[in-house]
């Protein structure tokens, strides 16, 4: 952010990224984490946009319209889902050798400002109608979001990254542990 002074800091983000090891040679998990607050004296307004916060990705060239999928936690594929909220999004889509299916199955926290959280999906026709593919968690699809000065926000996502196909039983079974993580009590006699 520039004024005339001097250039201002307007966010300060802290990211966390934990890798989970699954012990499984087909998938991986890991946790995206970010604290972000603003010092700015009016703070800062995001403004309601497709794009924006949350966390997206870009996919391989090699997806495109007809070798590339999605599935919702709410049922949306590909066609219905941009502009929906969902707990839990599967994005899947050829392997990198042309053999096979890999994806990432993208985890929305219940603690997350919006949740079931708003998403942005690439139409199926998007760039020249090749229909490459891209996600995202858009926390300010639908609604401005307002940061407060010296206020601390956080995002979490968890993201399984596999080799095959992911259905969604397995998928919601991943999102539960996300959010209602196992709890051990210890009981003394």
């Amino acid at each position: 952010l520039l004024t005339q002074e001097k250039p201002q800091v307007a966010l300060n983000e802290n990211l966390g990224v934990t890798l989970w090891n699954l012990n499984t040679p087909d998938r991986y998990m890991f946790d995206y984490t970010t604290t972000f607050s603003s010092p700015l004296e009016e703070g800062i307004l995001f403004e309601a946009y497709r794009y924006g916060g949350g966390i997206g990705m870009r996919f391989t060239e090699r997806w495109k319209a007809d070798n590339c999928t999605v599935l919702t936690s709410e049922g949306e594929d590909r066609l219905s889902a941009d502009g929906t909220n969902a707990r839990w999004c599967i994005v899947s889509g050829e392997s990198a050798d042309g053999n096979g299916k890999s994806g990432i199955l993208f985890m929305s926290h219940i603690d997350n400002r919006m949740h079931p959280e708003p998403m942005r999906v690439w139409p199926i026709d998007a760039n020249d109608g090749r229909g490459d593919m891209f996600f995202e968690f858009c926390p300010i699809r639908h609604e401005e979001w307002r940061i407060e000065p010296n206020q601390e926000y956080k995002l979490k996502y968890r993201m399984v990254v596999f080799d095959g196909v992911l259905n969604p039983d397995q998928a919601e079974a991943y999102w539960q542990s996300f959010v209602r993580p196992s709890e051990i009590s210890t009981i003394q006699n």
